[in-house]
């Protein structure tokens, strides 16, 4: 360094001159200090960029970091939930930037963010260029449109399919529909799925599955029909009431397959119902009219014409969803279709043809409707008929009981000797029993003058055997009362009975016998029956009636709840004692099990009934 006053050259480390001893000036350090700062800014927004960058370029990043925690697996249902969220968000935001890739090499890079001993990834090519990819982890599968278009992949999810198996293209006069098939996990009892997305002009899609399908529940399979655009249901018709909450409590009856086929007419699907020939198919389709009797056109192999008549008289007051119906078996009575000419006994010698009518109750809430059905087991069961149990205008039961009281009047009764205890009643009877005990000769006479004349009764073959009816004791003729409003009084122990008139809630009747199920009553000086579940007769050889002491639920025969009781309820005890348990009906209807210590039963208890 040179000195400023001797200007003598020194050391660049001197402080001062060593010719004439001058000081030298301390040395400017802003401009290092400056530059070190500089560099040390730089450097920060460098690493910032560097952690920041990664993931907005490349969503991998994210997928991969989500991958890493659902396989480690997640500590509680909802960290999986949200994990779930995250890989769907994840996935999402994967796509839209390598959507436009071919499917292998799409497949591949997935593949690479996700380990396959977690994750099977599929990617399928649909028509049109687009790519459904379906992502399954031990979350829950998940399933991706992939649509090219001029601003790039447009990504949507779909919701409502697991496991896709085909797909279709449906071409419409306005946008085309893509129809997408396939069912629920495999480690699951397979259910059906069913798509239907709408592909519009702009490369974006509408799910419009709600508006094109019909609501599909209860397990099976499904498949396109060979003209690939109408599509074939099989499920088992027990688990599918259920699922659609037509029915409660214990269903006993086998669980067959049925076949629906979807069919496109006029731009949507409509489905055409085979539910098989049996009982239960009969009573699932008056059940699903009876909650939608706009769909009773579906079922009309299955509801003869009166049943669709009651179907339609309703059509402003259905049962209200979902119904969870009880089903009760009422009564059941066997006919013959042959007829009396020779050609036709010839004829039956060799394929007799006979069909039988059993009557079911049908419970919802507080709406009870009586069911008949007629056919067989070798052929289709149909419902013959539907009533509801509701009274009837005051002047209609006047009408009535004016047309049926001559009728009434003009019938007899015949006791038989040997068995005094015994009440011998012609098919259509309505007088009290008499309790002279007459002569044999005197007896027999009136009942060969009538099988020389036989009464003929609708639905039961022209030669019937004598139905014999269990009397009451003396003691029966205590007061009972109807329980319920609108209950029929009819000339036989059935409801294929003719019709007398309804009893109001309240009215006394008299019992003077049963048989079946059934009291026979009189009522206003009119004799008939009415099904024992609805009368209140407190005797030891009756159907008793028993109050609730305690809450306690009724249960079905597997030990489901089907109702609940309170205390001082009225319940029905229609079976005798097993188990500790008493089979009751309660004020809804509902039938099922009871422990003793709930109820009280003032009287003997009853025989069990199964």
């Amino acid at each position: 360094m040179r000195c400023p006053e001797c200007e003598q050259r020194n050391s660049v480390a001197a402080r001062k001159c060593q010719f004439c001893g001058s000081k030298f000036a301390k040395k400017s350090t802003t401009l290092p200090v400056k530059a070190i700062a500089a560099v040390v800014g730089v450097c920060f927004l460098g690493f910032i960029a560097f952690s920041i960058l990664p993931k907005l370029t490349q969503p991998n990043q994210d997928l991969k970091k989500i991958a890493s925690s659902i396989t480690s697996g997640p500590e509680s249902a909802e960290q999986a939930q949200k994990l779930k969220n995250e890989l769907d968000q994840a996935i999402l935001a994967f796509l839209k930037k390598n959507g436009n890739m071919s499917s292998g090499d799409l497949l591949t890079t997935l593949q690479a963010q996700l380990p396959t001993s977690i994750f099977e990834v599929l990617v399928f090519d649909l028509p049109r260029g687009i790519k459904l990819v379906e992502v399954d982890c031990v979350l829950q599968p998940a399933d991706f449109l992939i649509i090219d278009s001029d601003g790039g992949p447009k990504v949507t999810q779909l919701f409502g399919l697991d496991v896709f198996d085909e797909g279709r293209l449906i071409k419409t006069g306005s946008d085309p529909y893509l129809v997408l098939i396939g069912h629920t996990n495999a480690d699951m009892k397979k259910k059906p799925n069913l798509k239907a997305v709408a592909l519009l002009p702009n490369g974006n899609s509408v799910d419009q599955s709600n508006k094109l399908i019909p609501p599909i529940r209860g397990e099976g399979s499904i498949a396109f029909d060979k003209n690939n655009r109408d599509i074939v249901l099989e499920r088992h018709l027990l688990s599918t009431a259920k699922g659609e909450e037509l029915f409660e409590g214990d269903l006993p009856f086998e669980d067959k397959q049925f076949k629906t086929v979807l069919k496109w007419t006029n731009g949507k699907y409509d489905a055409e119902h085979n539910l098989g020939s049996s009982r239960f198919s009969a009573l699932y389709a008056v059940a699903s009219a009876l909650t939608a009797p706009g769909e009773a056109e579906d079922f009309k192999a299955y509801l003869n014409q009166p049943a669709r008549d009651f179907i339609k008289s309703i059509a402003d007051n259905p049962v209200s969803e979902p119904p969870g119906f009880n089903i009760a078996k009422m009564e059941e009575n066997k006919t013959s279709s042959s007829g009396n000419s020779r050609r036709s006994r010839r004829r039956a010698r060799h394929a007799p043809s006979s069909t039988s009518q059993i009557t079911y109750a049908l419970t919802s809430g507080k709406r009870t409707f009586e069911v008949v059905l007629s056919g067989s087991d070798s052929q289709r069961w149909t419902a013959a008929n539907i009533e509801e149990n509701t009274p009837e205008s005051a002047s209609g039961q006047m009408a009535e009981n004016t047309s049926e009281s001559a009728n009434v009047d003009d019938k007899k009764i015949v006791v038989k000797a040997p068995e005094p205890q015994k009440v011998v009643v012609p098919e259509k009877t309505a007088e009290p029993p008499r309790k002279v005990v007459e002569p044999p000769k005197k007896a027999e006479k009136p009942a060969q003058a009538k099988e020389k004349a036989p009464v003929k009764v609708a639905q039961k073959p022209a030669q019937v055997p004598e139905r014999k009816t269990e009397t009451a004791p003396a003691s029966a003729a205590g007061k009972s009362v109807i329980t319920s409003r609108g209950v029929t009084l009819r000339s036989g122990p059935g409801t294929g009975n003719k019709k007398l008139f309804n009893v109001g809630k309240g009215t006394p009747v008299k019992v003077i016998g049963k048989e079946n199920g059934w009291y026979k009553v009189v009522v206003n000086g009119k004799q008939g029956y009415v099904w024992s579940g609805l009368v209140d007769y407190k005797k030891s050889d009756g159907y008793t009636t028993a109050v609730v002491r305690k809450t306690k639920p009724v249960q079905d025969s597997n030990r489901k709840v089907v109702s609940s009781t309170k205390p001082g309820e009225k319940v029905v005890v229609v079976g005798g004692l097993k188990n500790n348990r008493y089979k009751v009906r309660t004020a809804s209807g509902k039938i099922g099990y009871v422990e003793k210590d709930a109820v009280d039963v003032a009287v003997e208890e009853p025989a069990f009934v199964p």
